[in-house]
């Protein structure tokens, strides 16, 4: 099977090959590209974009995200600071329904967030300084699976022994892997929209100096408010499958509502997010899916910095663990992505089915009691330290 027509050539040149073709360079796939490269492998890495890029993300680090970079890299998130990668950092928080406040904390450990383009810039250097072959400025055109090749938007054909996906919410390799409509309807119906804005802050401006989330602006949905020494960020996301409502008018009201005035002309941005569509079975026929385009984000929060590090340090293990046969690397892969993400993601998703489901007819109370009474619990939950399997009945 090929992705397009104008590909499906019975004899296709072969300009170069490598053992490992991965296609995007965010976190996902540089994290991937220089731990395969230090296990000896030959990877070639191609993104259509030139880095550094602008990348429409909120840029959240919980303590799991910090920890994991600290055992994958061996950097801390000092040393992210000194670099200037982490350009805030806040742990006070406080949750509203419309315009009421109905819960309010102070985290244990911060919420970091971080700028995107020095962010994902930084994992790539490591994966460049690890052996690794990265593209810049080059897309794909086509995907052949049958061959194990790859067509660049330049008509480069190169042939890899394993194909990763690590090109985001709109893959193009997940596209190959979804052969029939019921898949990609499936994938389409828990894909979430978002807008974003970002606001220089200024003496005219409102920067509170909390994080904050918004509910009851959109159905099957929040807003979130995230500062920055100066910057501050605004967004919110829904389902449109489930929102009847017009998205952009949710948007407006949240604006209003929390008195941001001044940002009536700021550019508005959208991107597509993940959010509860993860994919079972991440890896068939020589192609594994990490990250954004596997749907490997939190279901309830959004989250997917960590999930991509995360998918792609598993990736990794199992091609080493199982090289040369790489049938046996998919079927480990696909069990471990089960364990380790999808198996915390389907308890995600049933809490944010109801809580959802209690706020569009309950106006969220049963959210503000959780609030009032576990908010250490959910807070573990979010940051790593705990489980969203011990929020109710919490294990000791």
């Amino acid at each position: 099977m090929t992705m397009r027509t104008s590909s499906n050539r019975v004899h296709s040149k072969i300009d170069s090959k490598c053992d490992v073709a991965i296609i995007g360079a965010g976190p996902a796939g540089s994290t991937c590209a220089c731990l395969l490269a230090k296990k000896g492998f030959n990877v070639t890495v191609f993104d259509k974009k030139v880095f550094p890029r602008q990348k429409v993300c909120a840029g959240l680090i919980t303590w799991k995200t910090a920890d994991l970079i600290k055992r994958i890299f061996n950097i801390s998130f000092e040393e992210l600071c000194k670099r200037q990668i982490i350009k805030n950092s806040c742990r006070d928080y406080r949750v509203f329904y419309l315009k009421k406040e109905i819960g309010r904390g102070i985290l244990d450990f911060p919420f970091h967030f971080v700028d995107r383009p020095s962010y994902d810039s930084l994992w790539m250097q490591h994966a460049l300084s690890a052996g690794a072959q990265i593209h810049t400025g080059m897309g794909i055109k086509a995907i052949e699976p049958e061959k194990k090749t790859v067509v660049t938007d330049t008509g480069r054909h190169i042939k890899a022994k394993i194909i990763i996906g690590a090109d985001g919410a709109l893959s193009t390799v997940r596209k190959v892997m979804q052969k029939t409509g019921i898949e990609k309807q499936k994938w389409r119906k828990q894909l979430a929209m978002t807008i974003e804005i970002r606001q220089q802050c200024t003496e005219n401006t409102l920067c509170p100096q909390f994080s904050s989330l918004h509910f009851g602006f959109v159905p099957w949905g929040y807003a979130w408010s995230f500062p920055g020494k100066s910057t501050h960020i605004l967004g919110i996301c829904s389902i449109p499958h489930k929102n009847k409502e017009p998205f952009k008018a949710g948007f407006e009201k949240f604006l209003k509502a929390s008195g941001y005035y001044d940002y009536a002309d700021t550019p508005r941005k959208g991107h597509p997010l993940p959010y509860g569509n993860f994919i079972s079975t991440p890896s068939q026929n020589g192609i594994f899916l990490v990250g954004d385009a596997c749907g490997l984000a939190d279901p309830l929060l959004g989250e997917g910095i960590y999930y991509a590090h995360l998918s792609a340090q598993l990736a990794a293990h199992a091609i080493g663990q199982a090289r040369p046969d790489y049938g046996r690397a998919e079927v480990f892969y696909n069990k471990m992505i089960r364990k380790k993400i999808l198996r915390e993601f389907k308890r995600i998703r049933l809490y944010r089915d109801l809580l959802f489901f209690d706020g569009r007819y309950r106006r969220y109370k049963g959210l503000r009691f959780f609030l009032r009474l576990f908010p250490k619990r959910l807070e573990a939950a979010i940051q790593g330290t705990g489980s969203f399997s011990n929020l109710l009945f919490p294990i000791h």
